[in-house]
């Protein structure tokens, strides 16, 4: 579980680096923070659950955040996979089976979760609705192949003249 909490340019150079020659360490309130980068772009990394009242999430001010992400696996719980959205948050669920390489026997399965907000606030109101079944997914992905081919061989019988014999 990890929260990145991607910083604006402005952000990037309004916080002040605690020791000199350190670029990769800025200093956010009473907290020094490590800053990494990904194509050009600095986040901050926080280890933890958003919704988790003893992760530690620093107070940085909302016009220095460009986007806040968060990435889980669980393994109870399970929603309908697809895309969920929120209050301009977007969230990815995903169901993963891991099968034995001998049978076709599922050993585990767990749901992926990628969320994509605005704002901390967002990100926790996004997950705690998709989690607790209150979102429905706009885009809804659970259809199974086995009910696709189904439904399209039911559509080309449909779609065939029928003889009567």
């Amino acid at each position: 579980m990890s929260i990145r909490i991607w910083l604006s340019a402005a952000g990037v150079d309004s916080l002040d680096a605690p020791q000199e020659g350190r670029a990769d360490i800025l200093k956010v309130g009473d907290a020094n923070l490590r800053v990494d980068t990904e194509n050009g772009c600095k986040y901050v990394t926080l280890n933890g659950d958003p919704n988790d009242p003893s992760t530690a999430i620093p107070a940085i001010e909302r016009k220095f955040i460009r986007k806040v992400t968060y990435v889980e696996k669980y393994y109870r719980g399970f929603r309908t996979d697809g895309l969920y959205r929120h209050k301009g948050a977007t969230a990815r669920v995903e169901t993963r089976e891991h099968h034995h390489s001998f049978e076709d026997v599922t050993i585990e399965s767990h749901q992926n979760i990628s969320i994509s907000a605005g704002s901390i606030r967002t990100l926790k109101e996004i997950y705690s609705k998709v989690r607790a079944g209150e979102l429905k997914p706009e885009s809804d992905w659970a259809i199974s192949q086995a009910a696709i081919d189904r439904r399209e061989f039911e559509a080309k019988q449909a779609a065939e003249p029928q003889t009567e014999h």
